[in-house]
């Protein structure tokens, strides 16, 4: 472990002294800002997703005018990104002086009161990051301390040409054959987007699935492009390859995957082989991607389209099936799948106010079990400070014949920002055979002379099947939580920028959920923890 720890200070000593110093300070301002409008529901999940991964690609924006950049928004999206204070602050080049990125490290160190998970983190959006962290586990015969190392470093060879090493994730067709790794996957929205593709991204940290660790490499040519990832440089190492075509409707491609896979009850690894075919295209105001895996012992595909229709109208609607073994080369195992999804909805925009609808009808079946469920939302922009927001849902499953009673939740928010508060206020309702289920939540914030203070609450009593959901302030934006069963639960943030290059942060939690699936460890981005206290300290060189 010792040794360990050498390399690592030796590595940031290195990047210390090869890069120049310059301020970075706005950018956890600003993923903060993402969060709370993917959690909101202003944004879509993928929309955030395309943000952040932009900024850990290409490095802060340089002026504004960058956000006609960023692929897979909506022009609304587009548009509320180009106006928001938190944007035009990430942007180092505002002046005429400079305009060529500034970007420099910074460094993030992140630990509990009671020193048993750190963190220390130290980036340069663009270029690479590099990331540390050590946690403790109690168990029977004592404790156990892990610690892992990860990171990234982008270099671009020539031009068309660009090469990764270390934390990358791959953004390939309808995500069908290659898994991709979220940032906002807890959340499900209730309007759709075409998946948007790439070759490959950088990312580092904890995610639940689809984060790949060794080489990428893509090349851009003409009328096409190129993608090599390979996970792993050692044992049961798996490499994957995709090429894509540009053609005058679209794109069409295929993807390649040489994994491993586990037979036998003497867990025997065996080579394994993983291939897709995809396409995507738009035209007269369509949007379509489709992707098929086929192979000798399984069948899968997913769909996707969106449909504008008329000014501030879209249609949308999704189709997957996955029917026989299907091999995950991630977890190397080899499963029986019968399931079958199927999706359908629009969302529309009307007003000088914004006032947004959406809805979606969702059919599901797997193992003789039919789930579905309708989501519905109206929003309301009252102002420029006030926001209200309707949420509706209804869904049910029917297992061998048999059905359940449908599960209805309706959901309120308020949200307000003006100059000297900012906050929302949810409330959450079950009306369920007589056993109603409630829950409400609020998040504050506001500055207090050089402190930024973000405080939440939420309380809650669900019955068995009744799941409603809060936001909570985390170090770098808004978790969304479920209310499970009943508890209460209280958190506060406390930031403050000291001088130009020092930010301090205080993140303090107290519950009593007594849910004890959901506690796990605090110091991931948007991770979950319970009873304690973590801290911040963030240096921008």
């Amino acid at each position: 472990m010792n040794s360990n720890k050498t390399r690592v200070c030796g590595l940031f000593l290195v990047f210390f002294l090869q890069l120049p110093p310059c301020s970075f300070a706005q950018e956890s301002a600003f993923r903060w800002f993402v969060s709370e409008q993917v959690v909101s529901g202003q944004w879509l999940p993928s929309e955030g997703e395309m943000i952040l991964q932009y900024i850990e690609t290409a490095g802060s924006p340089v002026i504004p005018e960058e956000a006609a950049a960023i692929i897979g928004l909506s022009t609304q999206t587009r548009r509320q990104l180009y106006r928001s204070g938190a944007w035009h602050k990430l942007c180092t080049g505002q002046t005429t002086e400079s305009l060529k990125k500034r970007q420099g490290p910074s460094i993030d160190v992140r630990g509990q009161a009671n020193a048993s998970d750190y963190s220390m983190r130290l980036k340069n959006p663009g270029k690479w990051g590099v990331r540390f962290d050590g946690t403790s586990e109690k168990l029977t015969l004592g404790e156990i301390r892990r610690n892992g190392l990860s990171g990234y470093l982008q270099i671009p060879v020539v031009r068309g040409v660009r090469l990764l090493f270390g934390q990358h994730k791959l953004g390939w067709g309808n995500r069908l054959a290659q898994k991709e790794a979220i940032f906002f996957s807890g959340l499900i929205s209730p309007a759709f987007a075409v998946p948007v593709h790439y070759g490959f991204a950088p990312i580092w940290g904890e995610v639940s699935s689809g984060m790949r660790s060794g080489v990428a490499c893509s090349g851009n040519f003409s009328n096409g492009e190129l993608v090599i990832s390979v996970d792993g440089l050692f044992a049961k190492s798996r490499w994957a390859a995709m090429a894509l075509r540009s053609l005058s409707w679209g794109s069409i491609g295929g993807t390649l995957e040489r994994g491993w896979e586990s037979i036998g009850v003497d867990q025997h690894f065996v080579p394994s082989w993983l291939g897709s075919c995809f396409a995507f295209g738009s035209n007269r105001g369509w949007q379509w991607s489709l992707e098929i895996e086929p192979s000798l012992s399984s069948q899968a595909i997913a769909a996707a389209w969106q449909r504008s229709i008329g000014r501030g109208w879209d249609g949308f609607g999704t189709f997957k099936m996955r029917k026989g073994l299907l091999r995950d080369h991630e977890s190397q195992e080899v499963t029986w799948r019968d399931e079958k999804e199927a999706s359908l909805g629009m969302q529309w925009i009307l007003g000088a106010r914004e006032l947004r609808g959406r809805f979606r009808l969702e059919v599901a079946s797997a193992d003789q079990v039919i789930r579905y469920a309708l989501r519905s939302s109206l929003v309301a922009e009252l102002n420029s400070s006030h926001r209200v927001e309707l949420h509706l849902r209804w869904q049910g499953r029917i297992e061998y014949a048999t059905s359940e009673p449908p599960v209805q939740r309706v959901g309120v928010r308020w949200r307000f920002e003006d100059a000297f508060l900012t906050g929302n206020i949810r409330l959450e309702w079950f009306p369920d055979q007589g056993r109603d289920g409630f829950g409400w939540s609020s998040m504050w914030g506001r500055n207090l002379g050089e402190c930024n203070v973000k405080f939440g609450i939420a309380q809650w009593k669900m019955g068995p099947r009744q799941v409603g959901y809060f936001s909570m302030p985390t170090f770098e934006g808004v978790r969304m939580q479920g209310m499970h069963h009943f508890g209460t639960r209280a958190s506060v943030r406390i930031s403050r920028e000291i001088g130009a290059r020092w930010k301090a942060q205080l993140l303090g939690f107290k519950s009593n959920d007594n849910n004890p699936s959901e506690r796990f460890s605090g110091l991931s981005t948007l991770a979950y923890a319970q009873s304690e206290i973590q801290f911040r300290l963030m240096l921008n060189l």
